[in-house]
């Protein structure tokens, strides 16, 4: 068993479905890079939902599984179970109370090494030498000088 977490996976094979009350979505069932804690492998369907409202999103996570939704038709998926075999994607793995873990195709992009150095530079040029830092909770904060209100 795995956690929640974002994960690397490859796609073993892909399908239509629809649950009870009608919704339909892609089913990817996908295999882990990573081996869960007694060393086996992980196996999990991660589904790409085709709800009125998720229909952005869906285009977005199918793009990143390598299917092209202006050239293809979505049956295709359906009528080969292979069309998305071996590519490689992020999972989001969430643990959802009533559902236990659920895995969806993850949308975020990697920052590059050079993106990253920027980031670490305007955040350290964002400190000001005459104002403290802003506590954060859970951390020992500076104390607060006047009024007890930190900005």
């Amino acid at each position: 068993m795995i956690g929640p977490g974002i994960y690397n996976a490859t796609i073993i094979n892909n399908g239509m479905a629809a649950t009870p009350g009608g919704s339909e979505y892609v089913a990817l069932r996908c295999a882990f890079d990573e081996l869960d804690e007694n060393g086996d492998s992980v196996v999990m369907v991660a589904k790409v939902w085709l709800t009125e409202k998720s229909m952005g999103i869906a285009r977005g996570q199918l793009r990143l599984c390598g299917f092209d939704c202006d050239t293809q038709d979505i049956e295709e998926l359906n009528l080969n179970p292979d069309l998305l075999r071996n590519v490689r994607i992020k999972l989001d793995v969430q643990d959802k109370p009533k559902y236990g873990l659920q895995a969806s195709v993850f949308m975020g992009q990697d920052i590059g090494r050079d993106r990253m150095a920027r980031i670490t530079s305007a955040l350290r040029a964002a400190k000001k030498n005459d104002e403290p830092d802003v506590a954060v909770p859970g951390e020992s904060a500076k104390a607060p000088s006047g009024d007890g209100i930190p900005f």
